[in-house]
C-alpha cells in the first residue's frame, strides 16, 4: 500500500492462538506466527516477543495487539488468543532506508511508518509515541485507508487558484505559492494544471474531515512536519 503522512488508517488482525512461553512480573513472552529469525542479523533475536502483563501498562501504547483475557492470569504452556481490534490510526511519519534495515527478524524493512492512535497528539517532548508498521512485513495485519487529505492530488502538483496564482501542493495539506507572496492559502476554486480538474472543496473542509477521523487538531500534525 502506498502510504503518506496524514493518511487515516484502520488496522485489524483476526484472533489467533499463540503459545505462552514464559511470564514475569511485567511481561508475557509469546511466539507469534510471523517474523523469522534473521540468521545474518547482529542482534541474535531468539524469535520471541514480550508483551505487557499489566492491563494498565503504558507500554500497550506501543502496539495495537491485545490479548483476550487478563495477562496476569496467563501461565506458561497454555495457548491464549491475541488480535488487533479495529483500531483507527493516522500516519505521523515515514522513514525510508537506503538498505533493508537489520532489526533481528525477516523480512528486513525498507520503510517504517510511524502511526499514532486516534485521539493521541504528536508531541515533540516524547521520543517514543504510537507504534511502527514495517514494510515489507509479514504480520497478519489488515490495513485499510479510511481517508487521505486531498486524495485527488499528488505530491508536487501545481494548481491555479481563482486569482490566477500558481500553487504547489505538498502532503499532507501544505501549500507554497509560486510567487512567494500570495499569502498562506490559495483561494478556491482550484484548477489542477496537469488535468484541468477543478476543486471546490475548501482547505478547511479537508482539515475538518481529517480531524473527524483523527480526533486531534490538524495543527498537531503540522508540528510533526517541522
Amino acid at each position: 500500500m502506498d502510504l503518506h503522512i496524514g493518511d487515516i488508517l484502520q488496522l485489524s488482525c483476526d484472533p489467533i492462538s499463540v503459545p505462552i512461553l514464559d511470564t514475569s512480573s511485567h511481561y508475557v513472552t509469546v511466539r507469534l506466527p510471523w517474523h523469522q529469525v534473521d540468521p545474518e542479523s547482529e542482534y541474535g533475536w531468539d524469535g520471541n516477543h514480550q508483551l505487557p502483563r499489566h492491563l494498565d501498562s503504558a507500554e500497550w501504547s506501543a502496539t495495537p495487539f491485545r490479548f483476550e483475557g487478563n495477562p496476569m492470569l496467563f501461565v506458561p504452556g497454555e495457548n491464549r488468543v491475541i488480535s488487533i481490534p479495529r483500531t483507527i490510526t493516522y500516519v505521523a511519519g515515514i522513514e525510508q532506508f537506503d538498505q533493508p534495515l537489520d532489526i533481528g527478524w525477516l523480512p528486513r524493512p525498507t520503510k517504517t511508518v510511524s502511526l499514532l492512535p486516534q485521539g493521541e497528539e504528536w508531541s515533540e517532548l516524547s521520543e517514543e509515541q504510537g507504534f511502527s508498521y514495517n514494510l515489507p512485513g509479514d504480520e497478519f495485519i489488515s490495513v485499510e485507508r479510511l481517508f487521505r487529505p486531498y486524495a485527488y492530488l499528488e505530491d508536487g502538483d501545481a494548481l491555479l487558484d481563482s486569482r490566477g496564482v500558481t500553487w504547489r501542493f505538498k502532503r499532507p495539506w501544505l501549500w507554497e505559492a509560486a510567487d512567494g507572496e500570495a499569502g498562506i492559502l490559495p483561494e478556491w476554486p482550484l484548477a489542477l494544471q496537469r488535468s484541468g480538474r477543478t476543486s471546490t472543496t475548501s482547505h478547511f473542509d479537508e482539515l475538518r474531515r481529517w480531524e473527524e477521523y483523527s480526533h486531534v487538531p490538524a495543527v498537531s500534525l503540522e508540528h510533526a512536519l517541522r
